[in-house]
């Protein structure tokens, strides 16, 4: 259950208890006390009536058209009592007449005549006999308007309360997705207070990742003049009669820490939207074939159907980039006999590729995790495993910097499944 169904529910029954307590006061403070006096009249009417008649007894019907005359109701003499049950009747005494009601609307008033002969009793039937009942039909009939009319007020005041948590709810769901420069209003209630701090929590984070990228672009960048000068002393040591062995190494270890700057300053350069991409037409078929050269597939298989026709708007050098990294996540991470598939369609939306494999895989923790900067399944960190898991976070950006998106997932039977779709 939702909290607006939640809160809307409560509000129902705290409604719902209010409405029966105003009937329940009503019933009990106006229309119960209403009800005894107006029997209480209509009995005394009825004695009256009686007293009339048993007052003139030779011509009944003069008496009858009297006490209709005087007291402007129905007046009949019965030679018994109606066919209704007597037991179910109310009896009283007044004035010395026994006095026969029923609770049943349109029922009579019916009082015993004390005339010579055999028993006779006089009825009088009101004209208003159902006023009661009609009075509490329209009272339970208003409260039960006013019941559904404040349900209705109840949902507009739910969606009023809770559009402060709707808009802080939506507001942080932007933040967790990147968009750390969205803001809330601010005001001077608690909702509005609570704008307040979470604009600050904003503007403190957005200023620790600027500040981080900022750092991260600079570092990038002033480590690429100590590398060529240390270029250049290992080209000189290799002059000199250095064991060239030693001078290899040292060559793959300034290659290794230039490509990881590299990367590091264009992904820094993506995000920052401090690199343009150069698009132009490209086919895809073309663009995935150059990524494959000169891969090292060892025992594995790389099987591509790419067809010619799809073309887009791409920067073809950093679109190659993409599959050129999940290329080689594929040789990394994935033992001699593994097949690598590459399939490619497009429509009207754009193209759409998935890139799978048949390899281990990944835990099904870390799959939500692999574009995340430096996270590597295997946290070993050696040459032998992987570099510093910058690959997959470039991949990202770029796919995004095209206005695409990219989702990996768990391939049934084993392996991964990249998903990427490009717009047209």
């Amino acid at each position: 259950m939702t909290h607006r169904i939640r809160v809307f529910v409560s509000m129902a029954i705290l409604l719902g208890v209010v409405v029966f307590g105003a009937w329940l006061v009503m019933l009990r403070t106006t229309i119960r006390p209403f009800a005894d006096r107006l029997e209480g009249e209509r009995v005394s009417l009825a004695v009256g009536a009686a007293k009339i008649v048993e007052e003139t007894p030779s011509d009944e019907r003069a008496a009858i058209r009297e006490a209709s005359k005087r007291l402007g109701v129905k007046v009949q003499i019965l030679d018994e009592l109606p066919g209704r049950r007597t037991d179910r009747a109310i009896e009283t005494r007044r004035d010395g007449h026994t006095v026969y009601t029923w609770a049943r609307p349109n029922s009579p008033t019916i009082v015993t005549l004390d005339l010579p002969g055999r028993p006779r009793y006089l009825s009088m039937k009101f004209a208003d006999t159902d006023e009661v009942s009609s009075v509490g039909k329209r009272a339970a009939a208003g409260l039960v308007l006013i019941g559904i009319l404040s349900l209705g007020g109840a949902l507009v005041a739910t969606r009023w309360v809770l559009r402060p948590l709707e808009t802080a709810d939506s507001a942080m769901l932007r933040v967790a997705e990147g968009d750390l420069r969205h803001r809330v209003p601010e005001g001077g209630d608690v909702t509005g207070r609570m704008g307040k701090t979470f604009n600050q929590m904003a503007e403190r984070v957005e200023a620790m990742v600027e500040g981080q990228k900022q750092l991260l672009a600079a570092v990038s960048h002033e480590l690429r003049t100590p590398l060529t000068r240390m270029r250049l002393v290992v080209e000189m040591l290799g002059d000199q009669g250095t064991d060239p062995k030693h001078v290899a190494s040292m060559e793959r270890d300034i290659d290794e820490v230039d490509r990881l700057v590299g990367t590091l300053l264009e992904s820094t350069r993506l995000e920052r939207g401090g690199w343009v991409l150069e698009k132009a037409p490209a086919k895809l078929a073309t663009i995935v074939s150059r990524a494959a050269d000169g891969l090292e597939l060892g025992g594995r298989k790389l099987d591509v159907d790419v067809p010619d026709a799809i073309e887009l708007d791409a920067d073809a050098s950093r679109l190659g980039r993409v599959f050129k990294n999940l290329f080689t996540n594929f040789v990394r991470y994935t033992p001699d006999g593994a097949t690598c598939w590459v399939r490619a369609t497009k429509d009207a939306k754009g193209a759409h590729v998935v890139v799978e494999d048949d390899g281990p895989g990944v835990p099904a923790a870390a799959v939500g995790k692999l574009f995340t900067p430096f996270y590597r399944v295997d946290p070993s960190r050696s040459r032998e495993t992987g570099g510093l898991g910058l690959g997959l976070m470039l991949v990202r950006q770029i796919v995004e910097a095209h206005g695409g998106t990219i989702v990996v997932e768990a391939r049934p039977g084993g392996g991964l499944r990249f998903r990427i779709d490009l717009p047209a």
